[in-house]
Order: C-alpha cells, then structure tokens, then sequence
C-alpha cells in the first residue's frame, strides 16, 4: 500500500511528517509518466476493478491511447475512508501510457 503526498503541500520529503511506524518508508518517486484514468464511486472490490480497468483500456483503444498491458502496472487510487457511504466514494484505477513520441 502506498499514499501519495501533494507536491502543492509539501515541496521536499524533509517537510512531509515523519511515520511513528519505523515499517514505513517516505520514499521519492522520480519517475513520473503520464497515465490514463477513470473514476468511479462505490466500493473498490475485485469485480468492479476489472470492470473499470476494462472500460478503461476500451475507451483508450478506441482512442488510439497505447497503455502498458501489465497487469502490475495498473494502479488503483482510494480517497476515502472505510465508513464513507459507498455512493459517496472517490476512487481511480489508471495505467501508464506508452509513450508516443
């Protein structure tokens, strides 16, 4: 599991609050790569993840987006906490795209 920090927060891994859990590492991820989203509310389960994921790389094919067919490269974002009502959730599965240059 992992969070992302704000860069219009905190400009500097020296301003982000050090963890009470000496298991958990801030780390600075450099390489950044554009990526394509979709967002959806309800709960994150399995089910609906393939659903969006499929959806996802549908819309992006049918745009001629080339997104990484990795299913280790697909990242799903959840912005809310558990006691959220379902209707009321934020969540986001994304995968990179190939660049095309």
């Amino acid at each position: 599991m992992s969070f992302v920090m704000s860069l219009s927060k905190f400009t500097s891994l020296n301003q982000i609050p050090k963890p009470n859990d000496k298991n958990i590492q801030i780390v600075e991820q450099d390489n950044l790569f554009d990526m394509a989203c979709i967002t959806y509310n309800m709960s994150m389960t399995n089910e609906r993840n393939a659903e969006k994921e499929k959806e996802l790389r549908e819309c992006a094919h049918r745009d001629g987006i080339q997104l990484l067919s990795n299913k280790y490269d697909v990242f799903y974002f959840g912005y809310n906490p558990p006691y959220t009502i379902p209707h009321f959730r934020r969540n986001e599965i994304c995968i990179p795209i190939i660049s095309q240059q």
